[in-house]
């Protein structure tokens, strides 16, 4: 699993690139929209990668009730302390 955070359309390319065949991208930025070089439809013909887009505080979330806020908070926390993200 890829999880992509920085919004530019280079790096997002990449991170499509690396999960391989059947390989799950988290998108999680608030991006800009891509003008060049990130092309959903190779990834989606080529290495057929499931692309998760994040909405965890946007309202009505889709995952409630088994995934609150707070829920999600807590978790992405306790990745992040443990070192279980290598964001």
């Amino acid at each position: 699993m890829i999880i992509e955070t920085s919004g530019y359309a280079r790096r997002a390319a990449i991170g499509a690139s690396r999960p391989g065949i059947w390989g799950t991208i988290s998108y999680v930025a608030f991006a800009k929209p891509f003008a060049e070089g990130f092309n959903l439809g190779r990834e989606a013909h080529f290495n057929n990668a499931k692309i998760v887009f994040s909405r965890a505080c946007s309202e009505p979330n889709p995952d409630y009730p088994r995934w609150s806020r707070k829920r999600i908070e807590e978790t992405c926390w306790e990745l992040l302390m443990n070192g279980l993200s290598q964001l």
